[in-house]
């Protein structure tokens, strides 16, 4: 499926305009802002943009051409939302569901498919102790999370999604780790230089102190913005188990337990005793998470 079919078809359902900006990207006019579909490879979208402006030579459109192929397939089409209030997401698992009777494939359709859903949850308070237990909740229901949505095999292998690393959960999933705003940064970036983790916190950082983010990761996808930013979810258009609505209510498990003070404290406890002592197996954790979640209910 090309952006351009996928932007046709969304404008079907909805009446919105499209503005194509060039081949490999398409904006949909929207009440609540503009919607993006584009081809998820900066490459593509970079030849496609010279050739509308005039700039490509004959060799870039060759390559360009040999690349369409591969459009829908191992380069996915991104469909990006403008932010969206709650009431909303209904629509757009709506808009899914019509791309896939037009012929839009989830990552369950082929081993050679890495989709993911990425959220991105509007921080509710920018300090950063507040911004430490969401992220000590995700670590700490990272198990639960996994158990949950099944990531696909494929993109385990990518890595676009990696876990953090053991040392960094050790470090800061403790009731003693009281970090200044630096510190906390800090020790983010000394431990996870990278977007590949299943809850990117690089575009919050970022927002929050820039200079300090860049001086350690100077890469431009890293978009500076209020969210967290949730890469973990698969995307399985046509699958009856997903849903964007379902992962939505799977993240807000993580934000009930970073705004419960007793509960992430007791959590935080079990992490240490169970999760990195590995006393007990890996499906028991998750039956002490599960009994943990059955609270939030």
């Amino acid at each position: 499926m090309s952006p351009e079919l996928c932007a046709e078809i969304i404008s079907q359902k909805t009446n919105w305009n499209i503005e194509q900006v060039h081949d490999d990207l398409f904006l949909l006019k929207s009440p609540q802002g503009d919607y993006k579909v584009e081809t998820d490879a900066e490459i593509i979208k970079k030849m496609s943009k010279e050739a509308t402006e005039g700039e490509g030579d004959s060799f870039s459109n060759i390559i360009r051409e040999g690349f369409d192929s591969l459009k829908g397939t191992i380069v996915p089409i991104e469909l990006v939302s403008p932010p969206l209030p709650l009431d909303k997401i209904s629509e757009l698992d709506q808009i899914c569901e019509d791309l896939h009777k037009r012929g839009a494939k989830g990552t369950q359709d082929s081993f050679n498919y890495a989709f993911g859903l990425h959220l991105n949850p509007q921080v509710k308070q920018l300090d950063h102790v507040h911004i430490l237990k969401n992220l000590q909740a995700f670590i700490i229901l990272s198990d639960w999370l996994h158990d949950q949505i099944k990531i696909d095999t494929t993109r385990r292998l990518t890595g676009f999604a990696k876990d953090f690393p053991k040392d960094y959960a050790k470090k800061i999933i403790q009731t003693n780790y009281k970090p200044s705003q630096t510190e906390f940064i800090d020790d983010y970036l000394s431990f996870n230089p990278t977007r590949n983790r299943s809850l990117d916190m690089l575009p919050l950082l970022k927002f929050i102190d820039p200079d300090r983010v860049t001086n350690i990761v100077d890469d431009t996808r890293v978009k500076s913005r209020p969210t967290y930013h949730y890469r973990l979810p698969n995307c399985m258009l046509g699958s009856p188990f997903w849903s964007i609505n379902t992962e939505w209510k799977r993240w807000k498990k993580v934000e009930w337990l970073a705004e419960n003070d007793v509960y992430l404290e007791g959590a935080t406890e079990a992490f240490n005793q169970v999760k990195l002592k590995n006393s007990f197996s890996n499906n028991e954790w998750i039956a002490i998470l599960n009994t943990l979640i059955m609270e939030s209910e």
